[in-house]
């Protein structure tokens, strides 16, 4: 299968907003349950230091640092998703310009993308899995925070689920997207 997607600003914005949430949601999980963690420590610590225990000021002193971690990770997510966004902004200038589109080629051995910018061939054990994420195909690559991701918008429904039957055959499919 091959398809050639022509650049839509709309489609490429929310396909790096969906990206951006995707490969940090597990993260965003830990980092709220983590604070979660922090308010119940920093209570009950108060509570025991106020019945003038020492325990108090350990268990206060816990949740101080759940506090700090989260609020580390919250700033390093705030950074990542400005410089991010940003980023994609450059992108879309820049696509429009060059008036871009991509080739997707899905073979029997091989996944091949290429745009104005790149072209990338890879063999199917270069992926690890893919997902569907509102109506976008993730494929997943083995490593870390690198997905393709083509969406139902940018090809027609039929072809959008041969494309996901052939997936099928070739990569482990997750259901991380609820």
């Amino acid at each position: 299968m091959i398809f050639e997607v022509p650049f839509i600003k709309e489609i490429y914005l929310n396909q790096t907003k969906l990206q951006f949430d995707y490969v940090w949601k597990s993260n965003l999980k830990k980092s709220w349950k983590g604070l979660v963690f922090s308010i119940i420590y920093l209570a009950t610590g108060l509570f025991f230091i106020g019945h003038r225990s020492f325990f108090g000021v350990i268990i206060f002193s816990i949740g101080t640092i759940y506090l700090y971690k989260f609020y580390e990770f919250w700033h390093s997510y705030k950074n990542n998703k400005k410089r991010y966004f940003s980023e994609s902004e450059k992108h879309v200038t820049n696509f429009i310009e060059i008036k871009s589109k991509s080739i997707w080629e899905f073979k029997d051995d091989f996944f091949k993308y290429s745009d104005e910018k790149c072209e990338v061939k890879m063999d199917w054990s270069f992926f690890k899995n893919f997902d569907i994420v509102e109506e976008n195909i993730f494929l997943n690559t083995s490593h870390v925070n690198i997905s393709y991701i083509l969406g139902k918008d940018e090809i027609s429904e039929s072809d959008f689920n041969k494309l996901v039957s052939f997936l099928s055959t070739k990569l482990e499919r997750l259901d991380v997207s609820s």
